[in-house]
């Protein structure tokens, strides 16, 4: 009972944190984040724990309450979320998968919305559920453009090339 009791609690907090930290949300009327706040759940991860994993279905959403984490895609960090950021943002695409692991970096917390949850709140009110669809598109599309070349490998040496070429001026003059 305690835990249900705290996950209640946590709850009623939710809707105030995404109202002031959440960017899919911004603009909405307090009912309609009533409305959302109702089909989230909450899950604890410790630090170090994957939220994500690489090559998942990407079934859920979540957006971060407390805590941090990294976006982690062959070894390299590509991204680091906060409280009020978003995770999981393929879960509108058509073959949506995890294209990257997400750990926390603290102890975190997490508001969950999943598939299911989608599809009753699709049926519950159409227009909110479509327009916070489009949102969170959007941001993955931001997301997309903002790591475009993070993930760039030259397979054919071009930047050292191009490096090379600036440079010989300079070499000659230093031999």
């Amino acid at each position: 009972i305690y835990h249900e009791y705290v996950n209640f609690l946590k709850l009623m907090n939710v809707g105030q944190i995404i109202t002031n930290n959440c960017e899919i949300f911004k603009g909405l009327s307090q009912k309609d984040i009533k409305c959302i706040s109702s089909y989230l759940k909450i899950k604890e991860f410790a630090k170090n724990d994957i939220l994500m994993k690489k090559g998942e279905p990407a079934d859920t959403l979540m957006i971060i309450l407390t805590g941090s984490t990294r976006v982690i895609n062959e070894d390299i960090q590509i991204a680091s979320n906060k409280i009020g950021d978003v995770i999981g943002e393929n879960i509108f695409i058509d073959d949506g998968v995890r294209n990257a692991n997400v750990q926390a970096i603290e102890d975190t917390s997490v508001a969950v919305f999943s598939l299911d949850d989608f599809r009753g709140f699709l049926y519950q009110n159409r227009l909110l559920a479509l327009e916070i669809r489009n949102r969170v598109i959007s941001i993955k599309n931001e997301h997309e453009l903002q790591n475009q070349g993070s993930n760039f490998i030259d397979v054919k040496k071009y930047v050292a090339l191009i490096a090379h070429n600036e440079m010989k001026a300079s070499l000659v003059e230093f031999c």
